[in-house]
């Protein structure tokens, strides 16, 4: 993971630091607290907060959560959550990857390239090294800017993702999404 001069990189694992943790539930409240409102019970499938849920999953085993801090104001800058395991990326082949669970970096410090270079650093570092086939994740479908940021750094819809149905209506063709797309960025 890439290294910046004036902030600190914290790396934990599952709920090794709550505190830690809480920051990030913060800032994913944030960035797509509107999304995980209208999505909860379709993705979680129960009626907890979507809050409790998420919680649950970064506290997931395996999960390694690394943290970029501003030295001089302490506040959170961005993270990753990840989680290395097996998952068919191309048909028919099973494949170690690492699943990113979350990528955020708080709004007042994004169009930096931090997003960018914590996804280089994971294609090109860390897959790499680990021998590991590329990367998965799961986007919101109607997140935009995530999806374009996704497919601008070489991401592609997996071929198991969910897709856009099409139904005609008297008046034309309708377009429904669905929740969520699967993303992959295989390693050539």
């Amino acid at each position: 993971m890439p290294n910046w001069p004036g902030f600190k990189r914290e790396i934990c694992i599952s709920n090794s630091n709550d505190k830690i943790l809480e920051k990030q539930l913060q800032l994913i409240e944030i960035n797509l607290g509107s999304y995980y409102n209208k999505y909860n019970k379709t993705i979680y499938k129960n009626n907890k907060r979507w809050q409790s849920n998420k919680w649950q999953e970064m506290c997931s085993e395996n999960l390694f959560h690394v943290s970029y801090w501003n030295v001089e104001s302490n506040e959170l800058v961005c993270f990753c959550s990840i989680m290395p395991c097996e998952e068919s990326i191309v048909e028919g082949e099973m494949s170690n990857i690492i699943y990113l669970y979350e990528i955020h970096v708080a709004p007042e410090w994004r169009n930096q390239k931090f997003g960018k270079s914590i996804l280089n650093a994971l294609k090109e570092k860390l897959c790499p090294k680990a021998h590991l086939s590329g990367i998965e994740l799961t986007v919101f479908s109607s997140n935009e800017r995530a999806i374009n940021f996704y497919r601008n750094n070489g991401f592609t819809l997996s071929y198991d993702s969910p897709s856009d149905k099409r139904r005609r209506t008297r008046t034309g063709i309708r377009i429904i999404r669905p929740t969520y797309y699967i993303m992959c960025y295989v390693l050539r």
